[in-house]
């Protein structure tokens, strides 16, 4: 289809402004507003009417690095109304790859049957482009990957030289594509990074014009202390910088809030260019080993992790030092924490369990010791969903106009559950359920100004100049939702599942997602960053 015209329907051009009748003109890849029934050579007509004329969806914060290339319809995205994504988010990401690095994500998609066939930025965009996808994808560079590779899981600082190659790596990764770098704080390898050494490569990225995203080192009870570190990172390096899915996890932290955003406030008063983006939901989701195991018995390669694990006296000290971290929370916790997925066959009971309830299959007496027990038999591999957010924080949170709508999640073809792993309902829904809360529920935000979150906010983030708008001569990413019947429709017992209300799915001009159908086409580019980038 060369051309075709969107006909009847209201616009909401991105820019967060009224929505205004008009029809919208699709042509050659580029999107052209006409007034409403004005006459114009198009192949096709096509009925908006009673539906909201949006941008394409910008999903600011996933991770679909690997997933894009296994599920290259990308399903889940387009039937939420996502027409780009920016990956390689947390520090975790698909390049550079060697040494631990490259055996642990060999050993994570191996049972897709991914073959890692790249080992740098260059390599992983060329295999991108040519496998195709059905939406656009635009990269963060993972502080992860590239500590990895330098120093490997080890809890030790950089060298003068090897921080003198990891600057080197990012400046090859900059230049191959990467619109930035990102860092996971919580994780290993990154974890064990000093302010200085972030300091040092988020120089390299404000040098190009590129964004630094972090999942901050708590988002609990360090969580001010933690946001003051990545403050004074952008603030010391002059870069540019992302909050990662801001959120004050626990009960006990909840009240951090206010604090929080007097802090953010401050600090984009007197000049720090910092936003955020946040997901709606009060759930988070990651690794089981990162939301039980004490940072310190992270530390080194995954067979030393294992060992420590296995070992009688040091797995009796870390399960004494997780009770005295819980207190009066350790059996609120063992309710909230519960299993989505497993690497090892065997042990997909465990899928749709919390840790109480683990303790009981394995038939272990104590619920700590029986997470622990379960990480290490699924070497690390077991992922899981903690129940630990505020709803009234949530809602404080999207009043805040620089945080956009991220899902924190990675794609996926399938549009039922199965019984292989029962993910976050993030992966499917995060767009419309923020529609119904921000704009139906809680009505803090008006339909445009709730797209801007979606669409020309994370654009200007991420610098995409030419998407995220609708206006003439834009990229002709478009979502056409009916705005009263938007919901989402994922649960945490049945997640997949595609949201209601999303009519049509635009990507560079051809229609990906269509009245609840796939197309099977794959238009989807890898994108660069349009803000003095390489």
């Amino acid at each position: 289809m060369d051309s075709f015209v969107l006909r009847g329907g209201q616009v909401a051009d991105g820019a967060g402004g009224a929505l205004r009748r008009a029809d919208v003109l699709v042509r050659g890849g580029e999107v052209f507003l006409l007034p409403a029934g004005a006459a114009c050579e198009a192949r096709q007509e096509l009925s908006a009417s009673g539906a909201l004329v949006c941008p394409g969806f910008i999903d600011i914060h996933g991770h679909s690095d690997f997933a894009s290339l296994i599920y290259s319809d990308a399903a889940s995205r387009i039937a939420a109304g996502v027409t780009t994504e920016c990956v390689g988010n947390c520090g975790y990401g698909a390049f550079p790859l060697a040494g631990e690095v490259l055996q642990r994500r060999r050993q994570e998609y191996q049972a897709a049957g991914l073959v890692l066939d790249w080992t740098d930025a260059a390599g992983y965009f060329a295999r991108a482009a040519a496998a195709g996808c059905a939406i656009n994808r635009l990269v963060l560079a993972g502080h992860g990957n590239i500590r990895g590779v330098v120093l490997g899981y080890a809890r030790r600082k950089a060298t003068p030289r090897q921080l003198a190659k990891m600057c080197d790596l990012l400046e090859e990764c900059l230049a191959a594509g990467a619109a930035g770098l990102s860092s996971g704080l919580a994780y290993p390898p990154g974890m064990w990074a000093d302010a200085d050494e972030l300091t040092t490569l988020a120089s390299v990225v404000a040098r190009h014009g590129g964004l630094y995203t972090s999942h901050i080192r708590s988002e609990s009870d360090e969580l001010l202390e933690a946001a003051d570190e990545f403050l004074a990172i952008l603030e010391r390096s002059g870069c540019r910088g992302q909050f990662s899915h801001i959120k004050t996890a626990g009960g006990r932290n909840w009240h951090k809030l206010t604090e929080l955003s007097r802090r953010l406030s401050a600090a984009r008063a007197r000049g720090i260019a910092v936003t955020a983006d946040r997901y709606p939901y009060t759930a988070s989701a990651t690794d089981l080993g990162t939301i039980v195991l004490p940072r310190a018995a992270l530390a080194g390669s995954q067979e030393q992790v294992l060992a420590r694990l296995a070992e009688p006296a040091s797995r009796g000290r870390i399960i004494r030092q997780i009770r005295r971290q819980m207190g009066d929370d350790l059996a609120r916790w063992h309710e909230a924490v519960v299993i989505t997925s497993v690497g090892q066959p065997a042990l997909r009971p465990c899928i749709g369990k919390n840790l109480r309830q683990i303790a009981d299959f394995l038939h272990v007496a104590d619920a700590t010791e029986a997470a622990i027990q379960l990480i290490h038999d699924d070497r690390l591999l077991t992922q899981a969903i903690h129940f630990s957010m505020s709803e009234s924080n949530l809602r404080e949170i999207y009043t805040w106009d620089f945080v956009a709508v991220g899902s924190d999640s990675s794609c996926r073809s399938r549009l039922e559950t199965g019984e292989e792993e029962r993910p976050h309902p993030r992966a499917y829904g995060t767009p419309a359920r923020f529609w119904e809360l921000a704009v139906r529920r809680w009505g803090i935000l008006s339909p445009g100004a709730a797209v801007r979150r979606l669409t020309s906010l994370p654009a200007e983030i991420l610098g995409l100049k030419d998407r995220g708008v609708l206006r003439d001569g834009a990229a002709a990413d478009i979502t056409v939702i009916e705005p009263e019947v938007l919901a989402d429709r994922a649960t945490y017992e049945d997640p997949c599942r595609p949201p209601a209300g999303v009519r049509l799915t635009i990507v560079n001009g051809q229609i990906v997602w269509r009245d609840g159908q796939a197309t099977g086409l794959r238009p989807g580019r890898m994108l660069k960053s349009q803000r003095n980038m390489p």
